[in-house]
């Protein structure tokens, strides 16, 4: 399994990287495209590429960040996350992703690197 690492060293102090498996990080980008495949995912209707407006193989890596952020399991099953997310306006689905993000191992390891606190 591959690695990545968030190195970032000042010449006051050393910061401990934060090293998480590669997998652990998605390759998606777009928030947005995360919300709705937990949409569609919560109305039991398969997240397909066309559905998505994306590339096929980028499907996986939207799921692989719906996992990341708690809003599916391991089976891409919608999680209790995931189906509160359908009751909450637009700015407060925007909160709770970034909450999501926040309390994700990526969201720790990023803070770590950037010295900021949650």
């Amino acid at each position: 399994m591959t690695t990545a690492r968030i190195d970032r060293t000042t010449s006051r102090e050393s910061a401990s990287p934060a090293r998480l498996p590669s997998s652990s990080v998605p390759q998606a980008n777009r928030a947005e495209r995360i919300l709705r495949l937990v949409e569609l995912a919560s109305l039991g209707r398969a997240p397909t590429a066309l559905l998505l407006q994306l590339p096929e193989r980028d499907v996986q890596y939207y799921r692989q960040a719906a996992m990341i952020l708690g809003f599916l399991d391991e089976q891409a099953r919608v999680t209790r996350r995931g189906l509160a997310l359908g009751i909450l306006t637009p700015g407060e689905r925007l909160s709770r992703f970034a909450l999501a993000f926040e309390q994700s191992s990526v969201g720790r390891a990023w803070a770590r690197w950037a010295r900021v606190g949650f």
